[in-house]
C-alpha cells in the first residue's frame, strides 16, 4: 500500500504543473539560539545553535508560499560553490608531496561523497549513507559510534607495510 505521503508534491511541482515559471523573491539564512520549543523538537545541546532560512516563492513573480526552516547547525554544511572535503584533501595531498593512495579517508555522510571517491582507500563506516557505502572502496563493521577508526587502523596494520 502506497503511503499518503505519496499523493503530495513538492512546491515546485505545483508551480510548473500549472505551467508558471517558479522562482524565488527573496531568501534570508541567519544563525541563531533556538527557542524552547526548537530545543525540544529537534533534541538540541545547550550550545546548539539553528541556522533559520526565510524563503518566499513565486509563480510567475506572484509570491505564493512562504516558508521557514530551522536546521540544526550541526546539520548544515556551508561551504563556498566547488569547495568541499576533496578539494581540501587533495590540497593537503599536493602540500606534503605523498601520492593519492598513501592517504585512507572515512565517511558517513553526503558531505564525506567525493573525499570517499577522490581516493584509493575509501573508507564508509557501517552507520554511513548509503550512497556513500556505495562510493567507498571498503565499508567498516563498525559505526561511528562504535570506534570505526580503530577497525581502519587494525586494518591498515594488516593490509599495508609501515
Amino acid at each position: 500500500m502506497k503511503s499518503t505521503i505519496n499523493r503530495f508534491s513538492s512546491i515546485t511541482e505545483l508551480i510548473r504543473n500549472a505551467n508558471l515559471t517558479e522562482g524565488d523573491l527573496e531568501i534570508q539564512i541567519f544563525k541563531r539560539k533556538p527557542n524552547d520549543q526548537e530545543f525540544q523538537l529537534l533534541d538540541l545541546k545547550d550550545q546548539d545553535q539553528v541556522f533559520v532560512i526565510d524563503r518566499i516563492r513565486t509563480a510567475n513573480r506572484e509570491p505564493v508560499v512562504y516558508s521557514k526552516n530551522i536546521i540544526p547547525q550541526s546539520e548544515l554544511e556551508v561551504l563556498p560553490t566547488g569547495i568541499n572535503k576533496s578539494t581540501g584533501l587533495s590540497a593537503m595531498i599536493r602540500l606534503s608531496g605523498e601520492e593519492t593512495d598513501s592517504f585512507t579517508v572515512v565517511g558517513d555522510n553526503l558531505n564525506d561523497l567525493e573525499m570517499i571517491g577522490s581516493v584509493h582507500n575509501g573508507f564508509a563506516v557501517a552507520n554511513a549513507n548509503p550512497t556513500v557505502k556505495a562510493a567507498a572502496a571498503f565499508v567498516l563493521a563498525r559505526s561511528n559510534d562504535e570506534s570505526a577508526l580503530l577497525e581502519v587502523i587494525d586494518f591498515a596494520e594488516a593490509t599495508w607495510p609501515l
